[in-house]
This record gives C-alpha cells, sequence and structure tokens, in this order.
C-alpha cells in the first residue's frame, strides 16, 4: 500500500468536493476513478484561467493531485 502525501491544501481542496483526504493506493477502483474523474470536471468547470489558455491556481491544485496519484499508481 502505498500512502499518497498530500499538501494542507490539497486535502483542503479533496473536503470540500466531499472526496477522502486520505489517499492511498489500497482503496478501491471506484473510488479511485472517482476521485480522478471528479476532480477532472472540477478543473474544467472551476479551473480555467481568466484567459481560457491554462489552469488559475483552483485547476492547479487539482492537476498538481492527479499527478500525484498517477505517481502513486507506478
Amino acid at each position: 500500500m502505498a500512502t499518497v502525501e498530500l499538501t494542507r491544501r490539497q486535502r483542503e481542496l479533496l473536503a470540500s468536493l466531499s472526496l477522502p483526504t486520505a489517499l492511498n493506493t489500497d482503496m478501491d477502483d471506484d473510488q479511485w476513478f472517482e476521485i480522478i474523474d471528479t476532480l477532472g470536471d472540477e478543473i474544467q468547470t472551476h479551473g480555467i484561467n481568466e484567459a481560457g489558455d491554462g489552469t488559475n491556481e483552483h485547476g492547479e491544485t487539482c492537476r498538481q493531485i492527479l499527478d500525484i496519484m498517477a505517481d502513486a499508481e507506478e
């Protein structure tokens, strides 16, 4: 089991989305994919910057969590 280390900001974002804040690779696939899907949706709906050419701070935090999760799966 690999525990996914998150910053306070990342844990707060997950909590605000009613997602688990303690992530590990032993979570069942449904939970893992729910987090991935929710963060992807969050980037699309609230994570794009004003210019529309990148992510804002919220989207960047979502992206960081997704990157950490991908690294944990390897």
